[in-house]
């Protein structure tokens, strides 16, 4: 490694490199997706987080149970699991997961939000926005919780 010159922007991103290289090595890979595979990083609008592509619902669920044919979309972050993680947990039980609401949306699962993250002036997120007024508009959307998902997902008949 070069020998550090202070301040400057070039030298300073090389040495960054070079530690973020030499960690990943450490942990027996060659470059930062060793040490942040695509699909665990954090989702926030901060990172680099690339979505898995969206599940596709499974038809030979359990058609009695809550999430099967529902329409469902997810906002903010989840404390339990990741996106992708719960997306697929729906999908298994029968629901059709979508990127964001829509007129034929059934369930919204709200995550937590960084307010920082939102706009001036924004209190919710533009997904949960478009959730609430497609409810005044009448539609039949059902906003639950990560905790309310977690209930569903372990649904059982009969309990």
């Amino acid at each position: 490694m070069a020998p550090f010159e202070h301040h400057d922007a070039e030298e300073d991103a090389r040495t960054c490199a070079d530690v973020v290289l030499t960690i990943a090595r450490r942990h027996g890979g060659d470059d930062i997706d060793a040490l942040w595979p695509i699909n665990t990083v954090a989702q926030s609008r901060r990172s680099h987080y690339r979505p898995l592509p969206l599940p596709t619902h499974n038809a030979e669920a359990d058609p009695g149970h809550p999430l099967y044919g529902a329409s469902v979309t997810f906002t903010g972050d989840l404390e339990g699991f990741t996106r992708d993680e719960a997306r697929a947990a729906c999908a298994a039980l029968g629901a059709t997961v979508t990127a964001g609401p829509t007129k034929k949306t059934d369930v919204v699962v709200v995550g937590g939000f960084d307010p920082a993250t939102l706009k001036e002036g924004v209190t919710v997120s533009a997904k949960l926005q478009k959730a609430m007024d497609l409810r005044a508009a009448g539609r039949p959307v059902e906003l639950i919780s990560e905790a309310d998902l977690v209930a569903l997902l372990a649904y059982e008949p009969g309990r």
